[in-house]
């Protein structure tokens, strides 16, 4: 099995603002419709920070995706990060 995992910069150089704006309009509506099904997000809580988890699965395309985000306040002072995110996406069919 072949994983494929793309940075920021590689999503940046291949998909325009435009055309990231256009297909979350596209998504939202899917979701209104009710083609996407979109369980509620699961919030994991500790003493340094929140995970949050959001599955969902878009019928017509056939993928199941989850969204993680991190939010780790305690990481301003340090130079790092204090929301991380990361988009996993799995084919329907494989």
């Amino acid at each position: 099995m072949k994983i494929k995992l793309l940075s920021q910069q590689v999503i940046r150089q291949a998909l325009s603002m435009r055309r990231a704006i256009g297909l979350m309009e596209e998504a939202f509506a899917a979701l209104t419709l009710g083609k996407i099904e979109a369980p509620l997000r699961t919030n994991l809580t500790s003493a340094n920070g929140t995970v949050l988890y959001k599955p969902a699965i878009l019928d017509v395309s056939n993928m199941f995706g989850v969204k993680v985000v991190s939010i780790f306040p305690n990481n301003a002072p340090r130079n790092l990060p204090v929301t991380t995110g990361l988009m996993l996406i799995n084919d329907g069919e494989t």
